[in-house]
């Protein structure tokens, strides 16, 4: 499986970090190492790597990020500023958002990073100013201890957690995902799960409208829409209509067995006690790319 390590760094924090993922991926595998560039979209799998600007990536790993579209994409970055999880989340969450929903995000990591002498001295200078911010001090603590980030047990955290994304990567699950929303909110979400479970009846579907159920405390989703990236299969069509759901929204159609007008339309068949609203070719064009990357790279790993 080929990949890219992509990362822009201001004080070497970043770069740090992408030399350790380069040490312990598969070295023949890697088809681009650099900053931002269009050459490295070649791959299936990208690793971006940001330096944190006001609470975001910086503006070049941003704009990259911005032009991906169906790739599996790990982000990893630092800050000078916070060393807690919340803190760092917060970050990864908004880095996200310059992804578009055709990309799958399959593991992050975030750590602290020192910053140039020149942030201490500015601080050292405000003090001495009569009226002042009340935490410079804490500002000041919070400098000298980001001097020794990234440290080995940080290189080490991001080992573990890319070693995580590379399982959840090989469990080779088909990329169908699928929520149900009722009055605006989403109250369950699936993904296909059948090889992980070994378990024909885990589809993304099942799974959702099992969670459905819980949540409402009844079998019947009747006030519900359910929102899926492919087409539904037989089993997951009959069970749409068994759960009474009246609209189904479908990115990709299944010309090999859907069940919602491909292969057949069990959602609108006549004789049956429930008809389906169907919405087709919502956001097609990424759920399809997603599913064409996925069999693309599995075809890859059987040949190897």
């Amino acid at each position: 499986m080929s990949y890219a390590i992509v990362f822009s760094s201001k004080t070497g924090n970043t770069e740090l970090l992408a030399d350790t993922l380069h040490s312990c991926l598969p070295q023949a595998d890697c088809c681009y190492f650099g900053n931002p560039n269009s050459a490295a979209m070649e791959a299936d799998t990208l690793y971006v790597g940001f330096w944190t600007d006001k609470g975001k990536a910086d503006e070049s790993t941003s704009d990259f990020l911005k032009q991906l579209r169906g790739k599996q994409v790990f982000l990893f970055g630092t800050a000078g500023f916070g060393g807690s999880e919340e803190y760092f989340n917060k970050i990864l969450k908004t880095v996200q958002k310059d992804l578009h929903s055709s990309n799958t995000v399959i593991g992050s990591f975030m750590c602290q990073g020192k910053m140039p002498m020149s942030v201490r001295q500015r601080y050292e200078n405000m003090k001495k100013q009569p009226l002042h911010l009340p935490n410079l001090d804490a500002m000041i603590e919070n400098f000298d201890k980001a001097l020794s980030h990234p440290d080995a047990d940080d290189l080490e955290r991001l080992k573990q957690a890319v070693k995580q994304a590379k399982k959840a990567y090989d469990k080779l699950e088909t990329p169908i995902g699928c929520v149900i929303v009722r009055e605006d909110k989403i109250i369950a979400r699936g993904y296909n799960k059948r090889n992980m479970k070994k378990n024909t009846l885990a589809h993304a579907e099942i799974l959702a409208i099992n969670k459905a159920s819980k949540v409402l405390g009844d079998w019947r989703l009747e006030d519900c829409t359910m929102y899926v990236t492919l087409e539904p299969c037989p089993m997951c069509a009959g069970a749409i209509v068994q759960a009474r759901i009246p609209r189904v929204v479908i990115g990709s159609m299944n010309p090999k067995a859907g069940c919602a007008g491909s292969v057949l339309n069990l959602l609108q068949q006549d004789g049956l006690n429930h008809q389906v609203e169907i919405t087709k070719g919502v956001l097609a064009e990424e759920c399809s790319g997603l599913m064409t990357s996925f069999f693309r790279e599995l075809r890859k790993k059987k040949k190897a």
